[in-house]
């Protein structure tokens, strides 16, 4: 009981000094992955920020995806979520195909990336810039263990 008490303690005093927890997992390449990729979704925050582009425009520009109305917003905070929240999670709770729905996910992640960067609202160079860098880092996902690599 007391090493709960520990660990529940030591997990606040991280969150209130806004640390995020190291990642263990057998996969250091998914897990510094994963690292990189919250630090490229900030950069696209940033930018927009510097472009005059703030939550209330973010949430303004829109793009048709797959028939439905998508906010840039929205976009953002469903990559940040993954990045922060359930890959983190995935990558400590193995089962027998976790490191393949990081793969599944990563796919909705670049094709909503692709059609953000074609918007005419976010043709800044500091936000294409931004934009670039994401999806080449989402493209650059480390393959599934024991497959081919891309040729």
């Amino acid at each position: 009981m007391l090493r709960y008490l520990r660990a529940f303690f030591l997990t606040l005093k991280m969150m209130l000094a806004g640390e995020r927890p190291v990642i263990a997992t057998s996969y250091p390449e998914f897990s510094e992955w994963v690292s990189v990729g919250l630090q490229r979704i900030e950069a696209v925050y940033a930018a927009a920020e510097r472009n005059q582009i703030g939550a209330a425009q973010r949430k303004a520009i829109s793009i048709k995806i797959d028939g439905r109305d998508t906010s840039f917003e929205v976009i953002l905070g469903a990559i940040r979520h993954h990045m922060e929240v359930e890959y983190p999670y995935v990558l400590t709770h193995m089962t027998r195909n976790h490191l393949a729905a990081i793969h599944s996910n990563n796919f909705n992640d670049q094709y909503w990336i692709e059609n953000l960067q074609s918007l005419a609202a976010l043709q800044a160079p500091q936000m294409q810039s931004a934009l670039a860098a994401l999806k080449a880092h989402l493209d650059a996902l480390p393959p599934l263990p024991g497959s081919a690599p891309d040729n």
